[in-house]
């Protein structure tokens, strides 16, 4: 990679190749998957169930690895890191938001929020504060002491939102994470996640069966027969 990349680049897939057997049967999942996402940025990753998507976003999250080829993020090559490096980088670099939020039940928004911080040594008082801040700017200031079972489902994906970019990862993740709600509530959730990304400069890489949200992302990508190309609308 050339190194004028690095500064500007959150993400950098080089030649990744990823394979599964099912038997005595090879399954291509990625072939030769090179991009480059860059601080600002957000970019759609569209393309059939089945063809590669969530791997990709796996891959580029570090929860899994590839057959070969590297990952860059954040300037640092991350191929070779040792598993605790790899959490490491998970925890302080990238954010992920699922179809599903995953909040802990028993805890209420602010604290959900808030403990990915404490995992990485702040303070009560200072993973508080921030998180009060981040769910205020997502519309939920009102909502900090509500349990996700008093939240509605794009109330839920708020949160979840929040707690991604509660470490001040510069590379945010998204698996359909606004496929679970309705159209309405799906617009509003995404129209404030798009917001707050932007707000703080990170990169993106939203995968979404929905071409109408992904047309307002910045560009749009395809995986299909496991070859990543760019997608015009």
């Amino acid at each position: 990679m050339n190194d004028a990349t690095l500064p500007a680049a959150a993400l950098v897939l080089e030649g990744v190749n990823k394979a599964y057997r099912e038997g005595a049967q090879r399954l291509d999942i990625l072939k030769n998957v090179s991009c480059t996402i860059r601080r600002g940025e957000i970019v759609a990753l569209v393309g059939p169930s089945g063809s590669g998507k969530t791997t990709l976003l796996q891959i580029s999250g570090l929860l899994d690895r590839p057959d070969s080829g590297d990952v860059w993020i954040g300037g640092q090559r991350c191929t070779n890191m040792s598993d605790a490096a790899r959490t490491r980088m998970r925890r302080d670099g990238v954010g992920f938001i699922y179809q599903f939020h995953y909040l802990l039940p028993e805890f209420d928004a602010i604290e959900n929020v808030a403990l990915p911080q404490r995992i990485a040594g702040k303070s009560k008082d200072a993973a508080h504060l921030h998180a009060a801040e981040l769910l205020g700017r997502l519309g939920l200031a009102q909502r900090l002491h509500h349990r996700p079972g008093e939240l509605s489902g794009g109330e839920r994906q708020r949160v979840a939102i929040a707690r991604a970019l509660a470490n001040g990862a510069g590379l945010l993740l998204g698996d359909e994470p606004t496929g679970n709600l309705d159209h309405k509530t799906a617009e509003q959730v995404f129209a404030a996640m798009l917001n707050l990304v932007r707000a703080q400069g990170v990169a993106a890489l939203i995968a979404t069966h929905n071409l109408d949200l992904a047309r307002r992302m910045d560009r749009m990508l395809t995986v299909e027969d496991g070859v990543l190309t760019p997608l015009v609308a």
